[in-house]
């Protein structure tokens, strides 16, 4: 149970992706259908697997050889090309939102009092922005991309063993 002095961080949540994501939703949703893309070809792969096994090795069928290896080939290329496309805009999202907080941050600095500045060494103001600020990146990158990737994976590879 959460104790009364804790307060919740779903409106921070909110707030930060009301304010800074969601003005970004077209560079979001376009990261999206590239997940969406490597995640189909994973389980696409999977699924081809079950005919190069049972068709071309057990029973020999030659013929499905040359397809069966472009299908799977055309199906680790765009693999590879949707999982670019994803890593690239989801760095460029995630700078675009972190230079957006660090305009809003420096724009919040510049109108503090004199006496702020004064308690507070510059060096450890900016020790914190950029620190902070490298966090935040990876945070946004590296937990958004892969929570996602894995659970559309996971849905795509639970579809295709049904």
């Amino acid at each position: 149970m959460r104790s009364k002095s804790s307060p919740s961080s779903l409106p921070l949540i909110r707030r930060l992706v009301s304010t800074y994501l969601w003005p970004r939703r077209g560079m979001l949703a376009l990261a999206v259908l590239f997940m969406v893309s490597a995640a189909g070809m994973t389980a696409l792969f999977a699924k081809l697997i079950q005919p190069v096994v049972d068709d071309v090795m057990m029973r020999a069928a030659r013929a499905l050889i040359l397809p069966m290896g472009l299908a799977i080939l055309t199906c680790f290329v765009v693999r590879g090309l949707a999982s670019y496309g994803q890593s690239l805009q989801m760095a460029r999202l995630s700078q675009a939102v972190i230079a957006h907080i660090q305009n809003d941050l420096f724009r919040h600095l510049i109108r503090l009092d004199l006496g702020f500045f004064h308690k507070n060494p510059s060096g450890q103001l900016t020790s914190r922005v950029v620190s902070d600020v490298n966090v935040m990146r990876a945070a946004v990158t590296d937990s958004l991309a892969g929570v996602g990737n894995s659970a559309l994976t996971l849905v795509f590879l639970c579809g295709v063993m049904v």
